[in-house]
């Protein structure tokens, strides 16, 4: 049986001196690597910082960029949720959150390997040392997931830290930095050193030509289409497979017709031709919940919001209605109908942040309640 060895890969904070002078030097590499094309990981979003939905989305830029930006014959494909918490070697590719700090470490990725062969990988972003963000504006600071992440996945395909001033792998970075999202030369030379696409394979072409950005309301059923060619293996859309995540998978092929769940979708068309190259195309889409506004009367509303072991609760206390039963509305949605006891506890069962509208009605009447907010 050979032996499993773990190492472990840091990124720090850099003092902005030390950003500025760069030494010219190549990559390097580590001493294990993937011994297959595709590695799937996994994502445990819970985090002190920014939407679950957004902190995913930031995580697979960080892993997509490999493939997107560079000719190697590898690719990271995102496997879904879980619950890890701990860099451990259980053949599950994890990437979690700790409300830890290591130093001036921002993340740190752990890599165990069996012989020359990489067989684990986990990342940890280090949230109780640093503060996270998502996109590439809005910081003050704190450092930007997809930028962050895009280094640690290269890590997690076999690179060491690069010595070049302006590559994703550099050991260190500046707060608020948006440039280790884009990769140097530097870095895409070492990923195609580690894995040199195939001179007679180039990767497919995958376009969505349908849903367009924006906002739809919950109710639409939207119609998916999109098209992926390879000079090799010519048209190969029937092999598309679209993912949300948000929705996980959510259909195969050309076309297709389905509706979403309410939040922020991040949409990939991915396709993997014969030889094992895979491509993504990418769409973001915002799904909203559908409101009715119920009339107001002369019931006074108030609303608690607050937190019990990390999920949402909301306490709902109204008074000036003396009706045997209540309607509850939620986002203008009827939630439920109850007793009028003057009160109603709305058990959310969600983490993280929200915010929720609500109003109560006289049961099967329009006279109602004044709206109130409530916000995590």
């Amino acid at each position: 049986m050979k032996q499993i060895k773990r190492v472990r890969w840091a990124l720090a904070i850099a003092a902005l001196l030390l950003m500025s002078t760069p030494i010219p030097q190549a990559y390097t590499i580590k001493a294990t690597k993937w011994n297959t094309p595709q590695v799937p990981f996994y994502v445990n979003t819970t985090n002190l910082d920014v939407d679950e939905s957004a902190a995913l989305a930031a995580v697979q830029f960080g892993a997509y960029a490999w493939t997107n930006q560079t000719n190697a014959a590898f690719s990271f494909v995102y496997a879904g949720s879980t619950n890890g918490s701990s860099a451990t070697n259980n053949g599950k590719n994890e990437i979690f959150f700790r409300d830890a700090s290591n130093g001036s470490a921002i993340a740190t990725t752990y890599t165990w390997s069996s012989g020359s062969r990489t067989v684990d990988t986990d990342i940890v972003f280090w949230d109780g040392g640093f503060t996270f963000v998502t996109g590439d504006s809005g910081c003050s600071g704190g450092m930007f997931i997809e930028d962050i992440a895009t280094h640690e996945f290269g890590h997690a395909l076999g690179l060491g830290h690069s010595t070049v001033g302006d590559a994703t792998m550099y050991p260190s970075v500046g707060y608020c930095s948006i440039n280790m999202r884009f990769l140097a030369e530097d870095d895409k030379q070492g990923a195609e050193y580690l894995y040199p696409s195939s001179a007679t394979n180039s990767p497919p072409v995958a376009t969505i030509s349908s849903p367009t950005a924006g906002v739809v309301s919950a109710e639409t059923v939207l119609t998916f289409a999109g098209s992926a060619t390879d000079a090799q293996d010519g048209d190969i859309g029937a092999n598309l497979v679209w993912t949300s995540n948000v929705d996980g998978q959510i259909g195969t092929g050309k076309s297709f017709q389905r509706g979403l769940s309410v939040g922020a979708h991040l949409i990939t068309a991915s396709v993997t031709d014969s030889n094992g190259a895979t491509t993504q195309a990418q769409r973001s889409l915002s799904v909203e919940a559908t409101t009715t506004t119920p009339p107001s009367g002369g019931i006074q509303l108030t609303a608690n919001a607050y937190k019990v072991k990390g999920m949402q609760r909301v306490d709902l206390l109204w008074t000036g209605t003396a009706a045997g039963m209540i309607d509850i509305y939620r986002n203008g949605s009827r939630l439920t109908t109850t007793p009028n006891t003057g009160r109603y506890t709305d058990g959310i069962n969600k983490k993280g942040n929200g915010s929720y509208l609500y109003a109560v009605c006289e049961a099967g009447t329009s006279t109602c309640s004044n709206e109130v907010k409530a916000i995590f």
